[in-house]
């Protein structure tokens, strides 16, 4: 791997340090990806080509998919308007939302575990060297999340296929005729989050040996 021999400032304006390595080390837990692109994650030229690939896509969908809270805001503004003020409604336009919130919580877990967003009740780790932090990492992907993700999607292989074989609608008149695409997130979030995992297995897989190559 590339040498860097220096530091830069985040957006916050605190150092980081790139680190011995030009790999995607303390990227993702910085929420910046040091020696990046346009779009924030590491260039070819310092991690493999398929990382970086998976890195863009990941925050690409994660990126896109944030545009519907602003979408829900606004639908279930005008779901209360109508009920309440002009006295109508939509049973489409209510699933509508839910849809859409169920796409968020799905498609951005992928997203919110690359940066490493997710919600986190820890006493030891936050204080943990990065080293230390890298080896529960791995651990805790190859142990839990990875296993995980392959049970989710072998249990609902078979609930999703069947949905799509009958083309699943809404129970509700009036409802939206795609259930089968809502129950195929499952699937989707599961796959994603492998995804997402490998790229932060690289990571945590880098900063050790970038730290055995520093003390050898």
């Amino acid at each position: 791997m590339t040498e860097l021999k220096k530091s830069r400032r985040d957006e916050k304006g605190e150092l980081i340090a790139l680190g011995e390595t030009a790999s995607p080390s303390s990227v993702l837990r910085e929420r910046n990806l040091p020696g990046g692109d346009a779009s924030g994650f590491p260039s070819a030229n310092q991690v493999p080509r398929w990382v970086a690939a998976l890195a863009r896509l990941i925050n690409g969908l994660g990126q896109g998919i944030s545009w519907l809270c602003l979408l829900m805001v606004i639908l279930m503004t005008l779901v209360v308007v109508f009920r309440y003020v002009l006295d109508m409604g939509s049973i489409a336009v209510q699933e509508t939302v839910i849809y859409m919130h169920a796409w968020v919580i799905m498609v951005g877990a992928s997203y919110a575990l690359l940066h490493d967003a997710h919600v986190r009740v820890d006493v030891l780790y936050r204080g943990w060297t990065p080293k230390s932090k890298a080896r529960v990492d791995v651990g805790g992907a190859l142990v839990f999340l990875f296993p995980l993700c392959v049970f989710t999607i072998y249990i609902s292989l078979s609930y999703v296929i069947n949905s799509w074989r009958i083309l699943e609608g809404s129970a509700e008149a009036g409802g939206l005729p795609a259930v089968f695409v809502l129950k195929s997130l499952i699937i989707l979030m599961a796959f994603l989050l492998i995804l997402a995992g490998i790229v932060r297995l690289y990571d945590s897989v880098a900063i050790l040996r970038g730290r055995a190559e520093e003390q050898s």
